[in-house]
């Protein structure tokens, strides 16, 4: 375990070209932050990003695809330019944070659980919720100029709130 882990990428030339792989034995771990970002190019993370305060994935162009585990004692905040795919574990024991310019799916097995604020955003495409997304105290779904199509579990203790450019469908 060190201090902080930073882990970076200027990228491979188009979305459809991963920038940065971590597999499914990888594994990320920090007493402090674990930063993962790619300028150009995909994330997929198929293994432990494992962080002691805040773990924080950017595909600035491109998109992250979660297949593993992303653990953080404060803070977990995915961006991606094009799409979020989650088809296992976000967990933060503060807030869990997902923006995508696209879609954001969380499969069937996908779940993201938050100590406080859980928050998914998608500013021109949909979310997709097929899994659960549990929050300690907030669970937000925005999809800006898209819908929100959940046929997952959403659960807060304070409140839920979902807001679509064109539709619900929940």
């Amino acid at each position: 375990t060190k201090a902080g882990v930073n882990l970076s990428a200027a990228g491979a030339d188009s979305d459809e070209h991963k920038a940065i792989v971590n597999s499914a034995n990888g594994e990320l771990k920090a007493a402090k932050d674990v930063t993962v970002s790619a300028t150009q190019g995909s994330i997929d993370n198929g293994g432990k990003l494992d962080a002691g305060k805040n773990v924080t994935v950017t595909a600035t162009k491109g998109s992250i695809e979660n297949s593993g585990a992303v653990t953080a004692d404060e803070n977990a905040s995915l961006t991606a330019g094009v799409n979020i795919s989650n088809t296992a574990a976000i967990e933060a024991k503060q807030a869990v944070k997902l923006s995508a310019t696209n879609n954001i799916q969380n499969s069937v097995a996908g779940t993201i659980n938050a100590g406080t604020d859980a928050s998914m955003t998608a500013t021109n495409g949909y979310i997709d919720n097929d899994g659960a997304v549990n929050a300690g105290t907030t669970a937000s779904m925005t999809a800006t100029n898209g819908y929100i199509d959940n046929d997952g579990a959403v659960t807060a203790v304070a409140d839920v709130t979902m807001k679509a450019g064109s539709y619900i469908d929940n």
